[in-house]
């Protein structure tokens, strides 16, 4: 009988094993959290075939975590089939899109938001829609299944920036990035003496060109991006001041 509760311990224990093993891989290089293709972003007033966001225009992001790395991890486990984690960046105003004209004919549609925040939630219930079941706006479902279960983190976002590149071949690159600082959530203690850190990734408007999405109706962008980890601040010193510590 012992025999048998320790092969199944051990079992157990392989399993998970395997589970922290498989979001591990994914870890390194300052990743913190990481999205992929079940994030949509929509706002007020956004048009998709200019890629213009009006002045005034509140920008909103809704997904669904597919990472978490140390110090999070293995307290939040985006692998956890008994849970989902979900999130939402909301508070984001336009000032408007600046139209660029660069070099060689290329054209950069540039929007800076500004300040806003961001909170991630955990639910022991998953009923997030997904890719591609995503539903067309306005919607009951967004951001209602996004925003349901237990604040486990939250913040502030500042300099919010989507970027959106027009080639003289008809492709597009995209990108926004943003500073981020969490402040509560209740797994706030785990990253309460971070500091600031860098939230970007790919930022694919809507359109049917290479490089763009092609979106349920409502949406302006389907981003996948990650929050990185800030980085540990140098200081200089001199050698004597290095002795001293050590005196």
């Amino acid at each position: 009988m012992k025999r048998h509760i320790g092969a199944a311990m051990l079992m157990s224990l392989l399993a998970l094993a395997a589970v922290a093993g498989t979001a591990s891989a994914q870890c390194g290089n300052g990743l913190l959290i990481k999205f992929d293709a079940d994030a949509w972003a929509y706002e007020t007033n956004y048009t998709a075939a200019t890629f213009n966001s009006a002045s005034g225009s509140q920008l909103n992001v809704v997904g669904v975590v597919s990472v978490f790395c140390s110090p999070l991890l293995p307290t939040l486990d985006a692998s956890n089939p008994a849970k989902e984690y979900t999130f939402l960046f909301t508070g984001l105003t336009s000032p408007g899109t600046t139209t660029t004209n660069l070099a060689g004919g290329n054209v950069r549609y540039q929007t800076v938001y500004g300040s806003g925040q961001f909170s991630i939630y955990e639910d022991t219930s998953p009923d997030a829609p997904r890719d591609p079941n995503e539903p067309a706006l306005p919607s009951p479902l967004v951001p209602a299944k996004y925003i349901d279960g237990t604040l486990v983190l939250s913040g502030t976002l500042a300099n919010f920036t989507t970027t959106v590149t027009k080639f003289t071949n008809g492709s597009y690159s995209t990108s926004f990035r943003s500073d981020y600082l969490f402040t509560g959530g209740t797994q706030y203690a785990l990253v309460a003496n971070t500091g600031t850190g860098l939230l970007s990734g790919a930022w694919c408007a809507a359109g049917n060109a290479t490089g763009l999405c092609s979106l349920p109706t409502g949406y302006s962008s389907h981003p996948n991006g990650k929050f990185d980890q800030p980085t540990t601040t140098t200081q200089s010193s001199t050698w004597g001041a290095i002795k001293q510590l050590y005196r």
